[in-house]
């Protein structure tokens, strides 16, 4: 099969599943009293928050079970369907790593490779996550 010359880079999280939603809702289930209604998002002034979301990424079937947007799998078919060469862009929790596996299951058989982002200092980098 011939490469196609049009590469689509398409973000798993927020594009083709709902990462911030569920997170909101299960950061809520886990609030109490004296929590804050809305959750700060500088995690290294409120460690309390970054444990919270920690502990709900490491959830075995956490990644598996987030609900897929119905457009960012209807753009995601088109772009197959135009023959685009499709790099599904996501970054995994380092202390959850059965999140990669999951996260492969969210576009089976999908002509699409998944792609790890590592960020290194100001920069980062891509590189291709192997399918096991």
């Amino acid at each position: 099969m011939q490469k196609s010359e049009l590469v689509a880079l398409v973000d798993m999280d927020g594009t083709l599943c709902d990462y911030e939603g569920t997170m909101a809702r299960d950061m809520e289930k886990l609030r109490s009293p004296g929590d804050p209604a809305v959750f700060p998002d500088d995690e290294h002034e409120n460690p309390w928050v970054r444990e919270r979301r920690s502990l709900i990424r490491r959830q075995s079937g956490w990644w598996r079970h987030l609900p897929k947007l119905k457009l960012g799998f209807d753009v995601l078919g088109e772009l197959q369907a135009q023959h685009f060469e499709v790099h599904v862009l996501t970054k995994g929790p380092v202390a959850a790593p059965s999140a990669w596996t999951e996260k492969l299951e969210v576009v089976p058989g999908a002509p699409a490779r998944h792609t790890r982002h590592h960020h290194h200092g100001q920069g980062a980098r891509l590189r291709e996550g192997a399918r096991r």
